[in-house]
């Protein structure tokens, strides 16, 4: 999902970046949305675990050195928990930005349920509110994905977070049990619909043949 969902983006903002200014609305319209929801997911987890915020822009592309183009940052201080709490900031959209897009469906689907009965119900309605429910969710659904600066701490937090759960285990809370398998089960389906997207992206990718490249590289952050 991460690298097919990279790439994606990734053409999508070169795609942005190709036409006139005044014509950059339609791309920018389509990662404004899953752009702020993946700075917000950030700021409150740094907020949770006691950092301070000293700069923030949820939407404001710049292009930096290297052919780097970025849409939004949280600046803050460090947070409580070393590299793991640094880890958790990191992957703080691919919970937060799931859950923001199913929570609106539980708003504006009147059945509600999981993640999967949404989409399904979506198919099954073309012409309902889920319909535009979804169509809405698949380009915001690629905020879900950590940028390259958020990997700064996620192998180190890893390993923390395995130590945690072996001790965990040796506590007597198995990791099979329901306490943490619920959780996780329901953590796949909330990103159900983000790699989904990401997979269709590289249908197109596929038929294209490489062509020469012009300019630095366009990177989404």
């Amino acid at each position: 999902m991460y690298t097919t969902g990279r790439r994606l983006s990734s053409r999508l903002l070169t795609w942005t970046l190709q036409q006139e200014k005044m014509h950059r609305w339609g791309g920018w319209m389509l990662m404004m949305p899953g752009t702020a929801l993946h700075e917000l997911s950030h700021a409150l987890v740094v907020l949770i675990l006691g950092g301070k915020i000293s700069a923030m822009s949820l939407f404001r592309p710049r292009q930096q050195e290297g052919g780097v183009v970025q849409l939004g940052y949280v600046e803050h201080s460090a947070v409580m928990g070393g590299p793991l709490g640094g880890a958790l900031v990191g992957m703080a959209p691919l919970v937060g930005v799931p859950a923001a897009i199913w929570g609106a469906g539980l708003l504006i689907l009147p059945q509600g349920g999981s993640p999967v009965e949404m989409i399904a119900y979506s198919f099954h309605h073309p012409f309902s509110l889920g319909m535009v429910w979804l169509l809405i969710s698949a380009p915001v659904s690629l905020g879900a994905l950590p940028s390259p600066s958020d990997h700064r701490d996620l192998i180190a937090g890893s390993i923390l977070l395995a130590i945690l759960l072996a001790a965990l285990s040796l506590l007597g809370l198995k990791v099979g049990s329901s306490l943490l398998l619920d959780p996780l089960i329901g953590w796949a389906q909330l990103l159900i619909l983000p790699a989904a997207v990401s997979i269709l992206g590289l249908i197109p990718a596929n038929k294209r043949k490489a062509g020469p490249r012009r300019g630095g590289p366009a990177s989404l952050t």
